[in-house]
């Protein structure tokens, strides 16, 4: 039965890790990348690993900045096509420009929702441990 307490407390941790990492890596990112700046779709990448998968589109952005143009694909993939000619507001990085950054409350989210389960799976491990026993 130990192993189990082991099991949900090391996942646990994993998703703790794993989300506090994806926030800091983020908020970093977000640090360096101070110039506000627009973007728009100028075209749309289609990836499908294998047939039986479903398609996903990955926006490819174009934008300026010191009078030089960027482009750059999204490393996000959507389940629905962005139409081209989109724009949305992006912040570059003024020393790698080819570096951006989007705010995005679900990238937030998926990390808020990482650490908050990976907290609980943990704690309810210690707790199951000494309440249940060895």
């Amino acid at each position: 039965m130990v192993w189990l307490y082991i099991v949900l407390g090391g996942f646990g941790l994993i998703l703790l890790i794993a989300g506090v990492l994806m926030l800091v890596f983020r908020n970093k990112k977000k640090e360096r990348c101070t110039v506000q700046s627009t973007a728009k779709v100028c075209d749309v990448k289609v990836k499908q690993e294998k047939d039986d998968e479903p398609v996903v589109y990955c926006p490819i952005y174009e934008y300026e900045y010191e009078g030089k143009e960027y482009k750059t694909e999204d490393s996000k993939e959507y389940k629905k096509m962005p139409k081209k000619g989109k724009k949305i507001t992006i912040y570059i990085n003024p020393e790698k420009p080819k570096e951006y950054f989007v705010k995005s409350f679900a990238k937030t989210m998926t990390s808020i929702v990482f650490i908050a389960l990976g907290a609980i799976l943990a704690v309810m491990a210690v707790v199951l441990y000494f309440t249940m026993g060895v």
